[in-house]
């Protein structure tokens, strides 16, 4: 079943977490067992005790052990792009909320030092930060809030918050969903008493990264065609693992927004673009142009001018951001369908889109 998925997904990088009895070469040569690649090349591998693994047919330059997580430097030079930071995240599961905080802060600190340049690993400014796999949050909302926006708790011991992209916002979760399915659960075990849950994660940088396609392959709902014309089976992915592949496909932009972030050419004006996908079920995305430095609330109303939820209240550097929204008010409750206005409000600016939601 694992041997299928992977031809099916023909990856070039892989995350792998709880892999405790074999080595890096080994899972290598697994891989290239599998999903052997074209002469000259090779799989290379790094491992981080006790089980995080990153795989890739790019060269891995560095990696970093960060309470038995990994930071991995990628060399993405034979496809004319730079170098990619991949952080293959698994803090612990289940009760023990403080210790997976404390991980948690750890990593953020250390994308911290990297983009100011003060950790062990050294990476030119503006290169695309990847952080996936297994992070188990179960518990307190704040583990993600610190992954995504570098507010670390545990000062003392790791340092001060931060703004983790490289324009100075916070980072993006990326919230694949089932190709068939409107449903995002990463975690599966039929005879378990628990039900289905998100626990894997993809959280990047926007500035330097573009997701094109993403997906959890979840075989038992594909139809028999889809099947098929991949080499699946129905099973595969609840036999492989009680966790799901999470798969995406990135670009990495010409230029990426740097230093102050300011893009290479600045907009000249304040605009909120259409969103896409409109019509869309049940997640669209949003994005905000910011010709300066200014505060902006990003804000969802209904047709009866009813407020939603809020995307964002904050003060943006220039350039273009983008936000997802998932259907929900701001009780994380799905809304029904209908015609639903973005509004973006600056000082003295006040932009309107419309949007319409389709269940």
């Amino acid at each position: 079943a694992w041997s299928r998925i992977l031809k099916a997904l023909k990856p070039d990088i892989i995350g792998f977490e709880e892999i405790y009895e074999h080595t890096a070469a080994q899972v290598a040569a697994r891989v290239n067992s599998v999903l052997p690649l074209p002469d000259g090349q090779t799989w290379h591998a790094e491992k981080v005790d006790p089980d995080v693994l990153a795989v890739s047919r790019f060269p891995i330059l560095k990696k970093v052990a960060l309470d038995g997580n990994g930071a991995f430097l990628l060399d993405l030079s034979a496809i004319g792009k730079g170098k990619l930071l991949f952080i293959v995240a698994h803090p612990p599961c289940c009760g023990k909320d403080e210790k997976r905080q404390l991980e948690i802060d750890h990593i953020m600190a250390f994308v911290r030092d990297v983009e100011s340049g003060t950790a062990s690993m050294t990476v030119p400014r503006g290169t695309p930060i990847l952080i996936a796999g297994d992070m188990n949050l179960v518990g307190k909302a704040q583990q993600l809030r610190t992954l995504l926006t570098g507010a670390i708790v545990h000062t003392s011991l790791y340092g001060a918050s931060f703004h983790p992209d490289w324009d100075g916002t916070d980072l993006t979760d990326l919230r694949p969903r089932h190709p068939n399915w409107p449903m995002a659960f990463t975690w599966f075990d039929a005879r378990s008493s628990y039900g289905p849950g998100r626990l894997d994660y993809m959280i990047f940088t926007d500035s330097a990264l573009k997701p094109l396609h993403d997906f959890v392959l979840f075989t038992p709902e594909m139809n028999p065609d889809s099947l098929r014309l991949f080499g699946l089976e129905p099973g595969d992915a609840t036999l492989s693992s009680d966790h799901l592949p999470v798969v995406c496909d990135f670009s990495i932009p010409k230029t990426t927004r740097v230093g102050d972030g300011k893009p290479a050419t600045a907009p000249d004006r304040f605009c909120l673009l259409s969103n896409f996908p409109n019509p869309f079920n049940p997640d669209t995305t949003v994005r905000l142009i910011v010709p300066r430095r200014e505060r902006v609330t990003l804000s969802i109303f209904n047709c009866r001018g009813q407020w939603v939820r809020t995307l964002a209240r904050r003060i943006f550097p220039a350039g273009t951001h983008s936000f997802h929204w998932n259907g929900t008010d701001f009780a994380d409750r799905p809304v029904p369908s209908g015609v639903y206005f973005c509004v973006a409000q600056s000082a003295g600016k006040r932009i309107v889109q419309k949007m319409m939601l389709l269940k």
